[in-house]
């Protein structure tokens, strides 16, 4: 497997790609606030003519993302669209010809925070608060520790018991708090519930259907294009379905694999060490999404 090459920031490598398929959590914000550097690299990228999607892993739709990023200060001119995990998965479940998604019935139990079950909502199914009335589950979101894997065990375990099938529209396995935590993501509850036998499909990163939406959104050939993201297993294995170039951002989800002393590293060998058992691995790796020009 290549060692990554550590570059100082976005500009270090900006002029061999025309457009970015960039990740929002970890990358662009905590999840409630921009990271200082992340708006200022936008702008820059805007200045040069870069063209600019954000493909995410959240279940909610991409213009629901779009006016979230927008409310926290990142203007819409500064990105063309948002692709998200949640509408692959609700395409998938409307016109998918897959005999799974075609026999799943009519009514569905999501697994989310409470504020996020609205987005199991839709035309033909019936959202429902009992395991023991749904057809199958929908994955959304988790917000330990109340609604995570820990949480949802019981209910997961009647599930399996019969046989209901899983849609999971958010397959990350961590993500960054705004205070620098790292914490359990929905991805842990799909891969929980298929380890004792349970019938999932995901959507998201690293599914090759998410990226082919991005690749589809450019006119540039895939040499040209640059996908940004902080988790090796979604962001950089999903680049590499479709052969594209991928810069991993150290600052993200896998911060405290690459903690040494006080310091976040981007040694390529350390980097190159955690990305092993993920049999993947970036082209390159900078600690955050920042614009430094070298002096």
């Amino acid at each position: 497997m290549r060692q990554p090459l550590a570059v100082t920031s976005v500009a270090e490598i900006a002029d061999d790609y025309d457009a970015f398929i960039v990740d929002q959590w970890g990358v662009l914000h905590d999840g409630v606030t921009p990271y200082p550097f992340a708006i200022p690299t936008l702008k820059v990228l805007a200045t040069l003519r870069k063209r600019v999607i954000f493909v995410t892993n959240t279940a909610k739709s991409g213009e629901d993302n779009a006016i979230i990023v927008q409310e926290m200060g990142i203007d819409h001119s500064l990105f063309e669209r948002v692709i998200s995990a949640g509408d692959d998965a609700r395409q998938a479940i409307y016109k998918s010809p897959d005999p799974f998604y075609k026999s799943l019935g009519r009514r569905c139990f999501p697994l989310s925070r409470p504020t996020d079950r609205r987005l199991a909502e839709g035309p033909g199914f019936e959202v429902v608060n009992h395991i023991d009335a749904a057809d199958w589950l929908f994955l959304l979101s988790s917000e330990p520790p109340e609604y995570a894997l820990e949480t949802w065990k019981p209910v997961l375990h009647e599930a399996i018991k019969r046989d209901l099938p899983m849609v999971c529209g958010n397959p990350d396995f961590y993500r960054v708090c705004p205070d620098g935590r790292v914490v359990e993501a929905p991805g842990q509850i799909a891969r929980f519930y298929e380890s004792i036998g349970g019938r999932v499909r995901i959507h998201g990163k690293p599914q090759k259907s998410i990226y082919e939406s991005a690749l589809a959104h450019f006119d540039f050939s895939p040499d040209r294009i640059l996908a940004v993201g902080d988790s090796i297993p979604h962001d950089i294995a999903g680049a590499a379905t479709c052969e594209i170039d991928s810069l991993l951002i150290a600052s993200g989800v896998h911060r405290n694999d690459l903690i040494i002393g006080n310091n976040l590293v981007t040694d390529p060998t350390e980097v190159a060490k955690i990305c092993e058992p993920f049999g993947v691995s970036p082209k390159y790796i900078t600690r955050q999404f920042d614009w430094v020009v070298k002096p």
